[in-house]
């Protein structure tokens, strides 16, 4: 389920943030690189994005303000 899916980025966040917002931001940035990390296991992603036909990157959608933030 999607709980587990995010939870590794959570317990990762909480072992440098005590913050709560601190902590919520960091694991929604580890959870989107997690997530690219895993879309480049597939053979054919990975095969595409060598080639340069396809390009994985990460964003965050704010839901408050409609902006999409682009990450590194």
């Amino acid at each position: 389920n999607i709980i587990d899916e995010i939870m590794p980025s959570v317990e990762e966040a909480k072992k440098t943030e005590t913050d709560e917002n601190a902590v919520s931001t960091l694991a929604e940035d580890l959870n989107i690189q997690h997530t690219i990390q895993k879309l480049r296991t597939s053979t054919i992603l990975s095969q595409l994005e060598s080639e340069g036909k396809l390009k994985i990157i990460g964003a965050k959608y704010d839901i408050k303000d409609g902006t999409v933030e682009f990450l590194k």
